[in-house]
């Protein structure tokens, strides 16, 4: 049973790159979902700890992912799930904090950030400083970083089309209908 283990340079699906005049390091991580996302982390080398308290509570309910992108085996993820009750946000911070301790000041910033990308998370890093997002190939919409005024007017605009169908009566929804089965004739007829 292994309790994760890893540096930002053993790390086979990311590439980096050193940015000696800002101090930031740019690397290229792989998702879950197989695209490339190219991020900047800003003091990469920073201790991860002070970072560990507030990450834990935003990423409570996908902690495994986590574990499993630090490197977590399947066996000390179990352990860590049976000697922590119910309660996920006891089993992030069990989880972190192994990692941490199995690997002290090796524990940095970046390899947060890259971890947490690595699990599908990085609006959560994003959003604590850990990085910054640069680009991404193809990557889901869900999870491109989008400020909270466009998510609002983007979750505004559904409900407005939603409204707008609600407003329909049945002789207007019949009406559609039929407009659709004409057009469905005239174009089969042709």
């Amino acid at each position: 049973m292994m309790a994760g283990n890893r540096e930002v340079t053993s790390t086979p699906i990311s590439t980096a790159s050193d940015n000696k005049a800002t101090g930031e390091l740019i690397v290229t991580v792989t998702n879950p979902f197989k695209k490339k996302i190219t991020i900047s982390i800003p003091n990469p080398k920073e201790p991860a700890e002070s970072y560990l308290t507030n990450i834990a509570h935003k990423i409570k309910s996908k902690w495994e992912r986590v574990a499993k992108a630090l490197g977590f085996d399947q066996d000390c993820i179990d352990d860590i799930k049976r000697n922590n009750s119910e309660n996920q946000l006891d089993q992030c911070n069990v989880m972190l904090q192994d990692y941490h301790e199995g690997n002290g000041k090796s524990f940095t910033k970046a390899v947060l950030a890259i971890a947490l990308v690595e699990a599908g998370l990085l609006v959560k890093a994003e959003d604590h400083g850990l990085l910054k997002f640069l680009k991404s190939g193809n990557i889901n919409q869900e999870h491109q970083p989008i400020s909270n005024s466009l998510q609002k007017a983007i979750l505004s605009r559904k409900r407005k089309k939603r409204k707008h169908s609600d407003y329909l009566d049945s002789s207007e929804s019949d009406e559609i209908e039929r407009k659709k089965k004409s057009k469905q004739v005239i174009n089969s007829s042709e």
